[in-house]
């Protein structure tokens, strides 16, 4: 891959150290995204607004790969970049990323993680709302179905979209292999 070109990758964290790493991914003007959803904590002087990661270890970051491999030594014992079975690291797609950050932040409350949801179904795209336009699986989750969007090979998030709100689309096995 070409030094300059930025891409979205994928990383793991330690336990409890997103919203560090974020100050620190600030600092070094690196682009990142961290879905997050608000949280209420008590404490023994009131209650405190904050948020939680809605997928706890895990950040994405639009960096080349110089500033991604500075950032990864300076903080070696925070941070790993996730491999793909071929040992390479795990880059996600620009479109992809943009659809993942699109329904996290449009329905971050009503989102559930899947990991390793890979069910068979129709492909299908949100026809209105604010996730219009979005292409997805049509997945059945607790006798209920649900619309999932992949991210990479290693993660799925569904929410439940009205039926009226969907298209079927046609798609090839040779279609689908290309993506």
């Amino acid at each position: 891959m070409i030094d300059n070109k930025e891409s979205w990758i994928c990383a793991r964290t330690r336990c409890n150290q997103e919203i560090l790493l974020r100050d620190c991914l600030i600092k070094n003007n690196i682009l990142y995204f961290i879905p997050t959803v608000p949280k209420i904590i008590k404490q023994s002087n009131g209650v405190k607004e904050g948020e939680r990661p809605l997928i706890p270890n895990l950040i994405f970051l639009k960096t080349n790969w110089k500033n991604a491999f500075e950032f990864l030594f300076t903080h070696k014992n925070k941070i790993s970049y996730i491999r793909q079975k071929d040992r390479r690291i795990l880059i996600i797609p620009e479109r992809q990323m943009d659809d993942f950050m699109r329904l996290t932040t449009e329905m971050g409350d009503k989102i559930r993680v899947n990991p390793n949801c890979y069910a068979a179904g129709d492909r299908v795209v949100i026809k209105s709302g604010p996730l219009a336009g979005m292409e997805g699986i049509l997945t059945e989750c607790e006798g209920k179905k649900e619309f999932t969007l992949r991210v990479g090979t290693f993660l799925s998030v569904s929410v439940r979209i009205a039926r009226n709100n969907l298209i079927k689309l046609s798609i090839t096995k040779e279609q689908l292999k290309r993506e």
